[in-house]
């Protein structure tokens, strides 16, 4: 076994959290610059992202925590709701102060950019120390 599948496997709890989050990423990114073309961009955003965090909740609750208690519920909405803001406060400030409001698409991909990949990895952590996982090594 080589060493990408070996960690991967030592790594089974990120790594399903990492496959779930990039595929909801990529909905994500379509949703919200569809999503713009009607509202604002930090709208489109929440939009996007409340419909990606129903999705994930139920494919994280089984596939990463093995757990879909109400404590688990709870507290992956509160750091669902840290990264919401954490994202809409990336998309306004890169969007909206730093680019004026241009629409343009690199605009848009800076701006997603940083909101999903500042928030990804604090929240991942977070939800680690604070979701009770069910199963061996499904912390790691």
């Amino acid at each position: 076994m080589n060493k990408f599948q070996n960690w991967v496997k030592t790594h089974k709890a990120f790594s399903n959290y990492f496959l779930i989050s990039l595929s909801l990423t990529f909905l994500d990114i379509i949703m919200s610059r569809i999503l713009e073309m009607f509202v604002g961009v930090v709208e489109a955003n929440t939009i996007s992202l409340v419909i990606g965090f129903v999705i994930q909740y139920f494919l994280c609750s089984r596939k990463v925590y093995q757990n879909n208690d109400f404590r688990t519920a709870l507290m992956f909405f509160l750091t669902w709701l840290v990264g919401l803001t954490m994202a809409d406060s990336i998309v306004y400030f890169v969007r909206v102060i730093i680019f004026t409001n241009k629409p343009d698409i690199l605009y848009f991909f800076i701006a997603k950019g940083f909101s999903i990949v500042i928030p990804f990895f604090f929240i991942y952590f977070l939800r680690k120390k604070l979701i009770i996982t069910k199963g061996v090594n499904s912390t790691k």
